[in-house]
């Protein structure tokens, strides 16, 4: 088995498909030899064909995680633009082989390399991530958009388990699963660099890029 050093999850439903797909092209067009998991429960089997056809070019694949078994459409979203698949991150590290993995919202661009993100010493912390920001300024909450993930470390804390639990507790009054993450690490986590999730409004161009 290939081991690879750069291993990236995201999840979708159909609806977010071509949109996946743009992450997937932005991350290759800079990185070569990844490894994509995708986590879905409606994505079609030809897709992921015609994908991993493309990615086999560059040394890169993409694995199909199908999540069905899930009760993830009965928590309460924010807006309806959200898609139950936002929460298919909370089991990231039941079914990711690596110990180490990036997860990114389907509305990420990515315009550079990403080893250094991938080498990167966590400290200790089971996930970094780039603090959030909204119209009053920086919160001291973090943008899930982007998290770096050590797996072990959450199959080891059993966090997958921990979180579906929260959300059933407050999923009708907290943002998202991005709530339910803040809950859960509170101040345990490692504060990247803002160039690693930048959000549009922010003033400049940055390693990632937030629509």
């Amino acid at each position: 088995m290939k081991l690879y050093q750069k291993v990236i999850a995201l999840g979708a439903d159909i609806r977010y498909m071509d949109k996946v797909e743009t992450v997937i092209k932005s991350v290759s067009v800079h990185n070569h030899e990844v490894k994509f998991y995708v986590f879905n429960d409606d994505l079609p089997s030809e897709w992921f064909l015609l994908m991993r056809n493309r990615l086999k070019v560059i040394g890169s694949e993409i694995v199909n995680v199908k999540k069905t078994a899930h009760n993830l459409r009965d928590f309460h979203l924010p807006n309806a633009i959200l898609s139950y698949a936002t929460f298919f991150r909370y089991f990231i590290a039941d079914e990711v082989q690596e110990d180490r993995v990036l997860y990114l919202d389907s509305d990420m661009i990515v315009n550079a390399r990403l080893d250094e993100l991938f080498s990167l010493d966590l400290q200790g912390y089971d996930i970094a991530a780039v603090q959030d920001f909204d119209q009053s300024g920086w919160l001291t909450t973090f943008n899930a958009g982007m998290l770096l993930i050590d797996a072990r470390k959450w199959r080891e804390n059993h966090s997958t388990k921990s979180l579906l639990e929260l959300t059933v507790q407050h999923h009708e009054h907290v943002y998202g699963d991005q709530g339910v993450l803040n809950m859960y690490f509170g101040d345990q986590w490692l504060h990247l660099d803002k160039e690693y999730n930048f959000m549009v409004g922010l003033g400049s161009i940055s390693t990632f890029e937030w629509e």
